[in-house]
């Protein structure tokens, strides 16, 4: 979602016409919703005073010194805030049945980020969704900041001070200038982080904010056929319930969410159950397996079990039933 930096200021009117207790210590403060609009995004403002009663006072409203209206108890107002890199100015001004005057002025610069993030998860190579994290799974998470001067000129990523935090936590080794990438590790219970960068310019004349939550999924077993001469077959899902015919068929189970570098430092120990009983495989933790036909059964229930070994939270299993479908039995 893109954001949009919010100044409000609270200015001292002319002399005589207010004092600085009508002007300080939020006698005059604005509610804003969305607190952060978007560019071209309709704002509302709504007044609120302690120094004066609203409702009964003149309140006049200008928009880049324009006036938009002007009555009595005036304090909400509509309207669409600029375009990205803009500079559009409220002014509000209150006087009071006994004369005092609050003056407010604030500010919107328009200013977007995008946040892009990964887990360093695995997923099959030819799958076209995200990674996903799970318990205690690394994630990078990186800025993509468009904040335009008012001269036009872009700001490149690298010239901008960013702030992150991990659940309202600030993370501060890795914010600072030019850090425009996060890396953190997930939560160990399965839940989801949420994660927020604050991007300003050095000189702070600009800032604009993103959050994004991060969910913690559970690893899952996925199972596809297996073609011993072109390898896994991925547009062929296979269900709980297999049916096959005569000769061999392989299959091979795919550990979806897993740390990546345990799958690839083979540190996944992976167990296959036929009829509730341990399979001896001649790979030990492999992740494909073939059934023979022409044995003793003509359905075998069979299971997997995988666990990370590094971490025991990331586990999944899976339980099926092959069943042969020409009177030609398994094992």
């Amino acid at each position: 979602m893109k954001k949009i930096i919010l100044i409000a200021l609270l200015l001292l009117p002319a002399i005589g016409l207010a004092t600085t207790e009508q002007t300080t210590g939020g006698n005059f403060s604005a509610k804003i919703e969305p607190a952060n609009p978007e560019p071209n995004q309709e704002v509302v403002v709504t007044l609120n005073s302690y120094s004066i009663d609203l409702d009964r006072s003149q309140v006049s409203w200008f928009i880049n010194n324009q006036a938009i209206k002007q009555g009595v108890g005036l304090k909400t107002h509509t309207a669409a805030v600029g375009d990205l890199g803009s500079s559009q100015v409220w002014r509000i001004v209150a006087k009071g049945q006994d004369g005092q005057t609050l003056q407010k002025i604030i500010t919107f610069r328009p200013a977007e980020v995008d946040l892009i993030w990964q887990a360093d998860t695995y997923v099959p190579s030819t799958y076209q969704g995200k990674a996903l994290p799970t318990s205690e799974s690394a994630v990078k998470m990186v800025a993509i900041p468009n904040i335009i001067t008012a001269t036009g000129r872009r700001y490149d990523p690298k010239e901008l001070v960013y702030r992150w935090e991990k659940d309202f936590n600030f993370m501060k080794t890795q914010s600072g200038f030019g850090q425009d990438s996060f890396t953190f590790t997930s939560d160990k219970l399965f839940g989801s982080n949420k994660i927020k960068v604050i991007i300003s310019t050095v000189d702070e004349s600009i800032t604009t904010e993103k959050s994004v939550t991060t969910p913690i999924r559970t690893p899952f077993i996925a199972l596809y056929q297996y073609n011993p001469l072109t390898g896994p077959i991925y547009n062929n899902l296979l269900s709980r319930e297999i049916n096959v015919g005569a000769g061999l068929f392989s299959i091979i189970a795919e550990p979806f969410y897993f740390n990546r570098e345990v799958i690839m430092g083979d540190q996944l120990n992976l167990e296959w159950l036929v009829d509730n009983k341990p399979l001896v495989l001649k790979s030990p933790n492999s992740r494909q397996i073939t059934f023979e036909g022409g044995q003793t059964k003509n359905q075998v229930n069979f299971g997997i079990k995988a666990v990370n070994s590094q971490n025991t939270l990331q586990n999944a299993s899976y339980d099926g039933i092959i069943r042969v479908t020409n009177n030609e039995s398994l094992f």
